[in-house]
């Protein structure tokens, strides 16, 4: 993700807060861990999201916008599903 100037964004600052998160980002991205960033619009989780990817780029980084997804559409866009369990709104399976 770039700026304005085609530079990448990036985390500044030395207080406390950025270097707990900066700690937080290096130990997410040296593990296998799945995390759920949770945040107002324009609070920088695409920008921590995007780090922890750097730490370790196994695989390519994929946005998803989750403000068009709802219930069982997110977990399964999020975590897949197996053919005919997802619910129709009657309850009934979907094929």
């Amino acid at each position: 993700m770039l700026n304005q100037l085609g530079t990448p964004y990036a985390l500044i600052g030395e207080s406390l807060r950025i270097r707990q998160l900066h700690r937080l980002i290096e130990k997410l991205g040296n593990c296998r861990w799945p995390c759920l960033l949770l945040g107002e619009t324009g609070t920088g989780k695409e920008v921590v999201a995007r780090s922890i990817h750097k730490t370790n780029p196994e695989g390519p980084f994929v946005t998803i916008d989750c403000s068009s997804l709802v219930g069982p559409l997110m977990e399964s866009e999020l975590f897949g599903h197996s053919k005919g369990l997802l619910l129709a709104p009657s309850g009934r399976r979907s094929v």
